[in-house]
Protein backbone atom coordinates (compact mmCIF):
# COMPACT_ATOMS: atom_id res chain seq x y z
CA UNK A 1 0.00 0.00 0.00
CA UNK A 2 1.08 3.50 -0.56
CA UNK A 3 1.30 6.19 1.81
CA UNK A 4 -0.51 9.13 1.46
CA UNK A 5 1.21 12.00 2.75
CA UNK A 6 -1.36 14.03 2.29
CA UNK A 7 -3.63 12.07 5.01
CA UNK A 8 -0.88 11.72 7.19
CA UNK A 9 -0.95 15.80 6.98
CA UNK A 10 -4.55 15.80 7.61
CA UNK A 11 -4.47 12.75 10.24
CA UNK A 12 -1.85 14.92 12.75
CA UNK A 13 -3.64 17.79 12.00
CA UNK A 14 -7.14 16.20 13.11
CA UNK A 15 -5.36 14.35 15.95
CA UNK A 16 -4.53 17.73 17.08
CA UNK A 17 -7.69 19.42 17.19
CA UNK A 18 -9.64 16.74 18.24
CA UNK A 19 -7.50 14.91 21.11
CA UNK A 20 -7.68 16.19 25.08
CA UNK A 21 -5.20 15.08 27.43
CA UNK A 22 -6.82 13.02 29.35
CA UNK A 23 -8.53 11.50 26.43
CA UNK A 24 -8.34 9.02 23.78
CA UNK A 25 -9.47 8.20 20.37
CA UNK A 26 -11.06 5.31 18.86
CA UNK A 27 -9.41 4.76 15.86
CA UNK A 28 -12.52 3.36 13.92
CA UNK A 29 -14.30 6.57 14.78
CA UNK A 30 -11.44 8.91 12.88
CA UNK A 31 -13.31 10.06 9.75
CA UNK A 32 -11.57 12.67 7.40
CA UNK A 33 -13.82 13.64 4.22
CA UNK A 34 -10.75 13.22 1.66
CA UNK A 35 -9.57 10.19 2.27
CA UNK A 36 -11.13 6.59 2.63
CA UNK A 37 -10.78 4.35 5.86
CA UNK A 38 -7.93 2.20 4.11
CA UNK A 39 -5.62 5.65 3.91
CA UNK A 40 -6.30 6.37 7.14
CA UNK A 41 -5.48 2.91 8.89
CA UNK A 42 -2.59 2.86 7.32
CA UNK A 43 -1.51 6.26 8.54
CA UNK A 44 -2.15 5.63 11.52
CA UNK A 45 0.00 1.98 11.90
CA UNK A 46 2.40 4.09 10.14
CA UNK A 47 2.15 7.05 12.40
CA UNK A 48 2.87 4.65 15.17
CA UNK A 49 5.75 3.19 13.88
CA UNK A 50 7.06 6.05 13.16
CA UNK A 51 6.44 7.15 17.22
CA UNK A 52 4.63 10.23 15.61
CA UNK A 53 1.75 9.13 18.10
CA UNK A 54 1.06 6.95 21.00
CA UNK A 55 -2.14 4.59 21.86
CA UNK A 56 -2.61 1.28 21.74
CA UNK A 57 -2.93 -0.17 18.01
CA UNK A 58 -3.24 -3.64 17.47
CA UNK A 59 -3.54 -5.42 13.95
CA UNK A 60 -5.22 -8.84 13.58
CA UNK A 61 -3.92 -11.76 11.69
CA UNK A 62 -7.07 -10.83 8.84
CA UNK A 63 -5.96 -7.79 8.82
CA UNK A 64 -8.09 -5.97 10.66
CA UNK A 65 -6.95 -3.30 12.74
CA UNK A 66 -8.37 -1.57 16.04
CA UNK A 67 -7.51 0.54 19.08
CA UNK A 68 -7.09 4.52 19.76
CA UNK A 69 -4.61 6.98 20.05
CA UNK A 70 -4.02 8.72 23.11
CA UNK A 71 -1.67 11.22 22.02
CA UNK A 72 0.53 13.14 19.68
CA UNK A 73 4.38 12.57 20.81
CA UNK A 74 7.32 15.13 20.72
CA UNK A 75 8.73 14.24 17.41
CA UNK A 76 4.70 14.02 15.93
CA UNK A 77 4.62 17.64 17.51
CA UNK A 78 7.94 18.61 15.62
CA UNK A 79 6.45 17.30 12.38
CA UNK A 80 2.96 18.51 12.51
CA UNK A 81 4.88 21.91 13.97
CA UNK A 82 7.08 22.02 10.44
CA UNK A 83 4.19 20.44 7.61
CA UNK A 84 0.50 22.86 9.37
CA UNK A 85 1.23 25.82 7.59
CA UNK A 86 -0.05 25.37 3.66
CA UNK A 87 2.25 27.67 2.44
CA UNK A 88 5.37 25.22 3.46
CA UNK A 89 3.30 21.90 2.89
CA UNK A 90 2.19 23.21 -0.74
CA UNK A 91 6.03 23.65 -1.67
CA UNK A 92 6.71 20.71 0.09
CA UNK A 93 4.84 18.49 -1.71
CA UNK A 94 5.90 20.79 -5.20
CA UNK A 95 9.37 19.52 -4.49
CA UNK A 96 8.65 15.76 -3.60
CA UNK A 97 6.75 15.47 -6.88
CA UNK A 98 9.96 15.51 -8.21
CA UNK A 99 11.09 12.41 -6.60
CA UNK A 100 9.28 8.77 -7.11
CA UNK A 101 9.16 8.43 -3.54
CA UNK A 102 9.60 9.99 -0.06
CA UNK A 103 9.50 8.47 3.40
CA UNK A 104 8.25 10.47 6.36
CA UNK A 105 11.12 11.36 7.58
CA UNK A 106 12.68 12.31 4.48
CA UNK A 107 9.26 14.52 4.17
CA UNK A 108 10.10 16.58 7.24
CA UNK A 109 13.27 16.49 6.56
CA UNK A 110 12.02 18.69 3.23
CA UNK A 111 9.20 20.98 4.54
CA UNK A 112 11.96 21.70 7.52
CA UNK A 113 14.37 23.27 4.59
CA UNK A 114 11.12 24.69 2.77
CA UNK A 115 10.43 26.41 6.26
CA UNK A 116 13.94 27.77 7.07
CA UNK A 117 14.06 29.47 3.09
CA UNK A 118 10.36 31.02 3.75
CA UNK A 119 12.25 32.35 7.18
CA UNK A 120 15.09 33.58 5.56
CA UNK A 121 13.41 35.20 2.90
CA UNK A 122 11.54 37.16 5.37
CA UNK A 123 14.63 37.89 7.95
CA UNK A 124 15.90 39.57 4.76
CA UNK A 125 12.96 41.50 3.94
CA UNK A 126 12.93 42.59 7.75
CA UNK A 127 15.92 42.59 8.84
CA UNK A 128 16.57 42.76 12.94
CA UNK A 129 18.21 45.23 14.19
Amino acid sequence: MKLNHDCIRELMIYLEENLACVDAIDIDEIELSNFNKEDITYSILKLNEAEYISGKICKTMSGDVSGFVDSITWNGHKFLDTIRDNKVWKETKNILSKVSSASISFTASVASQVLTNLISQYMELNPVI
